[in-house]
C-alpha cells in the first residue's frame, strides 16, 4: 500500500543537522553497514493497536475508518511476510528488527498465517527486536518491559524519550555491532524523569 495512505510515512530524505531521516516506507528491510553481515528489518505492525491507532490516523484527509483498518492490516501481512522471508535469508546472520509495538502485541496474532512470535523466536538467525508503544525502556530479561520472550533472541522496549508520555523508565540503549555483525554489549541507559518528563 501506498506509505502516505492513512498518513503514515511523511519525512523520508528530511534533512536534520547533518542527518537525513530514513524511513523509505512502513516496513523496509537494509543492510545499513557494507560488508558487515547485519540487516535492519522495520515492520509495521499497527493493525495490533488498530482500535486505537485508527481514530488518530483518519483525521488525515482520505482516509475512511474502514480504509485505515484495512490499510493497517495489509501492512502488517505484507510486514510478517517480509520478516519470514528475510529471517530465511539471514540463517546464520544477523538481524536488527524495530517496530513500534513491544513483542507482547505480537502474541497469538497470526497476519497472513504467520506466526511472528515463532520467527523472532529463530535459532537458526540471531535477533535483536526493539519495540516501543509503552513510553519506558528496558530490556525484556529486567522484568520492567512487560515484553514476550523470544528466546534465543533478546528484545527491548525502547519507547522511553519523553515527550508524549513518561510512564516509566526513560533512556535509551547503546550497544556494538561487531564486524561479524552481532549486536553486543546492548543496554539501557536510563535518564532522570526530570530531564525528559514535564508535568502537563
Amino acid at each position: 500500500s501506498d506509505p502516505k495512505q492513512c498518513h503514515q510515512v511523511q519525512k523520508h530524505g528530511a534533512r536534520h543537522r547533518n542527518t537525513s531521516w530514513y524511513m523509505p516506507s512502513t516496513y523496509y528491510h537494509a543492510r545499513p553497514l557494507p560488508g558487515v553481515n547485519i540487516e535492519v528489518v522495520a515492520l509495521d505492525m499497527n493493525a495490533a493497536d488498530a482500535s486505537k491507532s485508527c481514530p488518530w490516523l483518519v483525521q488525515s484527509e482520505g482516509c475512511s475508518p474502514a480504509q485505515c483498518l484495512r490499510t493497517l492490516a495489509e501492512r502488517e501481512v505484507a510486514s510478517a511476510r517480509m520478516l519470514r522471508e528475510r529471517v530465511a535469508a539471514n540463517r546464520g546472520g544477523n538481524l536488527l528488527v524495530v517496530s513500534h509495538y513491544p513483542t507482547d502485541f505480537l502474541l497469538g496474532r497470526r497476519p497472513g498465517g504467520i506466526d511472528t512470535i515463532g520467527l523472532l523466536r529463530s535459532h537458526e538467525t540471531r535477533i535483536s527486536y526493539f519495540g516501543g508503544h509503552r513510553h519506558a525502556t528496558a530490556a525484556h530479561e529486567s522484568g520492567y518491559a512487560g515484553t514476550a520472550s523470544i528466546a534465543p533472541n533478546r528484545n527491548w522496549l525502547t519507547g522511553g524519550g519523553g515527550g508524549w508520555a513518561c510512564d516509566g523508565q526513560q533512556g535509551f540503549l547503546v550497544g556494538e555491532i561487531m564486524a561479524d555483525g552481532r549486536a553486543v554489549n546492548v543496554e539501557t541507559v536510563l535518564i532522570d524523569d526530570a530531564r525528559c518528563c514535564t508535568d502537563p
